[in-house]
Formats: C-alpha cells, structure tokens, sequence
C-alpha cells in the first residue's frame, strides 16, 4: 500500500496557520486544492483496484467488473465519474466503504471540504473590511516581501505596517473564529456529518 502522507497536513494546522496559508497563498490557493483534489483521486482509483486484485486473488471468485461495464475501458471511466463525484460531493457510497482505508480517505475528502469552505470564507471576509484596510490587505498579501514593499508605498515604517496587517489579520480571525476549529483524526471526521 503507498503512504498517503498528504492527509492532515492541512486541518492538523493551528487555525491562525490555516489562515496564513490561505493569505500567503490567496491567488494559488484553488490550485492547491485541485492538486490535492488529485491526489486523492488517484489515490482512491489506486485503491480501487487494488481492492479489484484481492478479489481477483480469491480463488473461487469471478470479478466481472466494479461497475458490470461491456468492457475495461468503460470499467475505468465509470470508476474515474464514481471518484470524481465522491470528491466532487464529498459523500461516499457503499462501494467506497468496502475500501480498506475508507477512514484515510474520508479524512481527505472532508480535508477538501475544510480547504474550500474557509478559503471561501476568508475571501468573503475580506470583502467586509473596511475601503482603507482591504486595500492595504490586498496590495499585502500580493507582494513576495509584503512589509518593505509596502512599507515604501504607504510611506510609513515597517513595524506600522507590521502593527496595521495585525490588525486586520486580527479583524480577519475574529470575523470568523466560528469556523475555524482544531482538528485530529477523529473530528475532521465529524465535517463529514454537517
């Protein structure tokens, strides 16, 4: 079986953390969560069919197909909509729970849920702050060396705009501190329920 070591390497963040990932990352951050999107999917296919070989190995056992599709192809494309759609709603059916490691996989899906929900949150947060804070927020979180940059622009020192960013990343928090929960492996299971 191959390691699956990306799983909570987001919900096991500190809530601050998580924040700051998505603001450092506010641009790419869908694109992160695609490629974990990814991931998982051909995680899943893979465990999919290795779930497919152990049955093969039974003797006495005749496996058709997962979905008793005409032919393999067919097999792999109804299998690639089922991974799909199980990412895409984040429910899993019964199929999916024959998987050994249906836990491990559940983990990432509600993962990916966690992911969308507080980068769509957090963006909307940011829509409530003030004219003078979201521009400063915005031209911040897009530089590479956010204080020098725009402690130039703003023309005030560095340690303001240390003081002026906390205070909005404070504000930001704040706004939503409701949603932002710490995580193990036992609740980010409880996402799945909500």
């Amino acid at each position: 079986m191959r390691e699956q070591s990306i799983v909570g390497s987001y919900y096991r963040l500190a809530p601050g953390k998580r924040m700051d990932l998505i603001v450092y990352n506010i641009d790419s951050f869908p694109a992160m969560i695609r490629d974990y999107e990814m991931n998982v999917e051909e995680w899943l296919l893979s465990r999919r069919s290795a779930a497919r070989q152990e049955a093969l190995a039974d003797l006495g056992v005749r496996v058709t197909g997962g979905f008793n599709a005409a032919s393999p192809t067919e097999n792999a494309v109804f299998e690639k909509m089922w991974v799909e759609n199980i990412i895409k709603t984040g429910k899993p059916d019964d199929l999916f729970y024959r998987l050994s490691d249906h836990e491990e996989i559940e983990r990432a899906l509600m993962e990916i849920r966690l992911m969308r929900r507080e980068y769509d949150r957090l963006k909307n947060r940011i829509r409530f702050l003030r004219a003078d804070e979201k521009s400063v927020f915005e031209r911040y979180i897009r530089y590479q060396d956010r204080t020098a940059e725009l402690s130039d622009e703003l023309s005030i020192t560095p340690e303001s705009v240390r003081k002026k960013i906390y205070r909005i990343k404070k504000k930001l928090y704040a706004g939503f501190a409701d949603s932002l929960d710490v995580y193990d492996d036992e609740s980010i299971l409880i996402l799945a329920e909500m």
